[in-house]
């Protein structure tokens, strides 16, 4: 449970965001010069919220299926709540749900996961061959 502390903080982080009425965000007129800088956003909200998820399901002990089983439940759980926070802000003022920013949620929450699990793999396995 510790070490996913961080991953639940960052989804309290990305709830607060995506509630935020859209005509309360502040005018950032620098990044409409970034292609599709709202989809980086969501792709980066969630690329951060599945690797610290993957990360606390891979060093947790105390649920085995969620460790050999990180990439599947991290990704089904990100995509669900990028699915939970889209749809909720159709109840937000000046914010509405968008199929696109669904798929930078996703996309971001897979790359992440996977990316965290080659990470963890390569320092096993440096581990594992400085003990031989």
């Amino acid at each position: 449970m510790r070490y996913n502390i961080p991953a639940f903080i960052w989804a309290v982080i990305i709830l607060i965001i995506m509630a935020f009425p859209g005509d309360k965000l502040p005018e950032l007129s620098f990044w409409q010069f970034i292609p599709f800088f709202d989809k980086w956003v969501h792709f980066g909200l969630f690329f951060i919220f599945s690797g610290l998820l993957g990360f606390g399901f891979i060093m947790q002990t105390s649920f085995p299926k969620l460790n050999s089983n990180t990439i599947l439940s991290v990704f089904l759980i990100s995509a669900i709540y990028g699915g939970a926070t889209e749809l909720m802000q159709t109840f937000v003022s000046s914010r509405t749900a968008d199929y696109i920013d669904l798929i930078s949620d996703v996309s971001g929450g897979l790359i992440g996961v996977v990316l965290i699990k080659i990470i963890f793999e390569k320092v096993k396995n440096k581990k594992f061959h400085k003990t031989i």
